[in-house]
């Protein structure tokens, strides 16, 4: 449905904490690439070629392969190895309901037992946002990874206080995998400023312990993001399959 035409560097290997395995790196860093589209929907992960990018040896990386097949990024056909997962507006659909179940659960909970350690976390990301913010409103290009990683890890610091490990894995999953859509269909996105208005006026509810008002805002955002992405993927299959939009 929606192909990558260029080809950007690799993403590096980061052993980012303490005791991270390189299988354990080498997932993040492809795991990125994916979700950033480097590695296009249906693309086969050929493991020599992603051994000269990566150079790393195949053990590990067979080990990362199957831990993003088991993530949903990646799929692995019999006799024929992994590819990267495709796109379907049904599974669009999927991901933005289970988002609005899990992190609407999430936030409740956050709110509930934050502590003052949270609050510090929460308003420490909300600043590294602004600023990525305005780095890019001074100096507009295409949404990037210095202004996607403060966005990301804004999300998921106002769900951290949960007190469920399990719950946050499966926002943390969900978010990548909608975040891949949303990069990939590139929808019509709201203005810079309108998004870190929307992003602020979360904060501040959070942080006032608004429970029933920090829950409606961020469910608009993510159905304003579901609506937004969903308008792409049918356009673009309708592009492709005269005659399947009226299906969809």
């Amino acid at each position: 449905m929606f192909s990558s035409t260029f080809r950007a560097a690799p993403s590096p290997i980061l052993r980012s904490a303490p005791g991270q395995t390189l299988a354990e790196s080498l997932r993040h860093a492809i795991r990125l690439d994916i979700v950033r589209g480097r590695l296009a929907p249906g693309a086969p992960l050929r493991t020599q070629t992603l051994r000269d990018e990566y150079g790393c040896s195949l053990a590990p990386l067979r080990e990362a392969l199957s831990w993003l097949a088991a993530d949903g990024l990646a799929t692995i056909e019999s006799q024929r190895g992994f590819r990267v997962a495709t796109l379907s507006t049904q599974e669009w659909k999927d991901i933005v309901a289970r988002r609005l179940e899990t992190e609407g659960k999430a936030l409740t909970l956050s709110i509930r037992h934050g502590d003052d350690r949270w609050e510090g976390q929460v308003v420490r990301c909300a600043h590294e946002y602004a600023l990525a913010s305005q780095r890019l409103l001074a100096n507009p290009t295409d949404l990037d990874e210095a202004w996607e990683g403060p966005h990301r890890a804004l999300h998921m610091a106002l769900l951290a206080a949960c007190a469920s490990p399990w719950l946050l894995k499966f926002c943390a999953s969900l978010y990548d995998h909608s975040d891949r859509y949303r990069r990939l269909a590139r929808p019509p996105a709201p203005t810079l400023k309108q998004l870190a208005g929307s992003e602020n006026a979360l904060v501040a509810a959070v942080l006032a312990r608004q429970g029933p008002l920090a829950r409606r805002l961020l469910r608009e955002h993510i159905e304003e993001i579901g609506s937004s992405v969903l308008s792409s993927l049918t356009h673009a299959d309708s592009r492709e399959r005269p005659g399947a939009a009226a299906a969809l």
